[in-house]
C-alpha cells in the first residue's frame, strides 16, 4: 500500500519537477533528503529571490520575501521543507502561484499572490469636438427698385426695394466621442500551502486578491455650435421721375440662429474587477490547525464610468441685414424712407452633457479548498474569512 502512495505521489511530482531526478524526489517526498539544511530569508532585511524550487529542512524567514520565477509569472513556485519558521510580520510574495508544503510552522507569516493586477484608467479625452469656426452662409440682398420715368411708351413709377433674404441657420455642433473603458483588472493566481502542524500561536495570513478594474475615462465635450449667417440687406427703393414719386427701400434680411452646440460624449465604462484567487489549506481539525487561518481571496474592486462630456456651446445668432434706403424725391416730393433692419437670429442653445458611463462587473471571490475531506468552504462574496483552531467564522463546510 505505502508503494503504491509513493508511486502516485511521484507521478504527480514529475509534472511539477521535471528536471529532478527519480531518486531525489522519492528521497524529497519520504522527507530523507534537501538540498539543504536550513535556509534562512531576509537575514538583512527585506529581499527578492529569483527560483522555482526549494527544498530545504528548514527555512526561516525574518523579513519580507518576494520570489520571481525565472520562467515568468505563469509558473508555479514551490517550497518543500520539513519546517518552515517565521518572525512576526514577514511574508512571501510572488506573482506566481505559490505551492508550499511542510511538516511544521510557526510565527506570524504572511502569504501573499500579487497578480491580481489594477486594470489601466481609460485615457481621458481633454480636447473637445472641432468647432464649426465658419459662419453659415449669408442672405443675399435685395433687389434694388426700378426708377420712376417716362418715355415713348408713357410714364411708369418707382418700384420699392426688395427685401433681403434671411441668414441661413448654424448647424448644430459636432458630438463628443464616448470615452475610453478602462481596463479590467487581472485575477489572482492561487495559494496552496499545505502543513500538517503548527506552533499552538501561529497566525497564517493569506492574501489573494483579484485587481481593482480601472475607471472609464472621460467623454469628449462636443463642440461648438456653427454662427449663424448675417441677413441680407434691403434693396434701395426706386427713386422719382416724370412727376411719379420715389419708393422706400427693402427691409433687411433676419439673421440666422445660431446652431446648438454639440452633445457631450458619454463616459467610458469602468473596467470588471478581477476575481479572487484559488486558496488552499490542509486541515480544519483544532488539534494540528494554527491559532488563526485569515483568508483574504476576495475579489478587486469594479472601475467607477467615465464622466460624461460637457455639451458644446451653441453657436452664435447672425445679425440681422440692413434695410435699403428709400428713393430720392424731386423738388415736389420728399424722398422715401428706408426699409427696416431685420432681426437677429437666436444664439444656438448649449448642447446636451454626456451620460456617465457604467460601473464594471465586480468579479467573483475565489474558493478555498480544505485537502482533508476535500472539502470547499462556503463563504462570503464580500466578507474575509477567519478560521480560529478550525472553526470558520460565519462559513459554511461544502461536501
Amino acid at each position: 500500500m505505502q508503494k503504491t502512495i509513493i508511486l502516485a505521489l511521484l507521478f504527480i511530482c514529475f509534472h511539477t519537477f521535471g528536471q529532478t531526478s527519480k531518486e531525489d524526489l522519492i528521497s524529497s517526498i519520504l522527507n530523507q533528503k534537501y538540498d539543504s539544511d536550513t535556509t534562512i530569508w531576509g537575514e538583512n532585511g527585506d529581499e527578492t529571490k529569483t527560483l522555482s524550487t526549494i527544498r530545504t529542512k528548514v527555512l526561516i524567514i525574518k523579513n519580507n520575501i518576494k520570489i520571481i520565477n525565472p520562467k515568468g509569472n505563469n509558473y508555479a513556485i514551490v517550497i518543500i521543507c520539513d519546517s518552515i519558521i517565521t518572525s512576526t510580520s514577514s511574508k512571501i510574495s510572488s506573482e506566481s502561484d505559490l505551492n508550499i508544503f511542510a511538516n511544521y510552522g510557526g510565527g506570524v507569516l504572511t502569504i501573499e499572490n500579487t497578480k491580481g493586477a489594477i486594470g489601466e484608467n481609460g485615457i481621458e479625452s481633454n480636447n473637445p469636438a472641432l468647432n464649426i469656426n465658419n459662419r453659415a452662409t449669408d442672405g443675399k440682398k435685395g433687389k434694388g427698385g426700378k426708377d420712376a420715368g417716362c418715355g415713348s411708351r408713357g410714364r411708369w413709377g418707382a418700384k420699392s426695394g426688395g427685401s433681403g433674404k434671411s441668414g441661413q441657420n448654424g448647424q448644430k455642433g459636432i458630438n463628443g466621442n464616448l470615452g475610453n473603458f478602462g481596463q479590467d483588472g487581472t485575477p489572482a493566481g492561487a495559494v496552496v500551502f499545505i502543513c500538517k502542524n503548527f506552533h499552538p500561536n501561529t497566525e497564517i495570513y493569506i492574501n489573494s486578491i483579484g485587481g481593482n478594474g480601472g475607471n472609464g475615462g472621460k467623454g469628449q465635450d462636443g463642440g461648438k455650435g456653427q454662427d449663424g449667417g448675417n441677413g441680407g440687406k434691403g434693396g434701395n427703393g426706386g427713386e422719382s421721375g416724370c412727376g411719379r414719386g420715389s419708393k422706400g427701400g427693402g427691409n433687411g434680411g433676419n439673421g440666422g440662429n445660431g446652431g446648438n452646440g454639440g452633445d457631450g460624449g458619454d463616459g467610458g465604462d469602468g473596467g470588471d474587477s478581477g476575481d479572487g484567487g484559488f486558496v488552499k489549506i490542509y486541515s480544519l481539525n483544532s488539534s494540528i490547525s494554527p491559532l488563526l487561518y485569515v483568508v483574504n481571496n476576495l475579489s478587486g474592486e469594479p472601475g467607477n464610468g467615465g464622466n460624461g462630456g460637457n455639451g458644446g456651446n451653441g453657436g452664435n445668432g447672425g445679425k440681422g441685414g440692413n434695410g435699403g434706403k428709400g428713393g430720392n424725391g424731386d423738388i415736389w416730393r420728399g424722398p422715401s424712407g428706408g426699409g427696416k433692419g431685420g432681426a437677429p437670429g437666436n444664439n444656438g442653445v448649449q448642447g446636451n452633457k454626456g451620460q456617465n458611463g457604467n460601473t464594471g462587473i465586480k468579479g467573483k471571490r475565489g474558493k478555498i479548498l480544505v485537502e482533508e475531506g476535500n472539502q470547499y468552504l462556503k463563504v462570503e462574496e464580500t466578507e474575509i474569512t477567519q478560521i480560529i483552531r478550525g472553526t470558520v467564522t460565519e462559513s459554511q463546510i461544502v461536501f
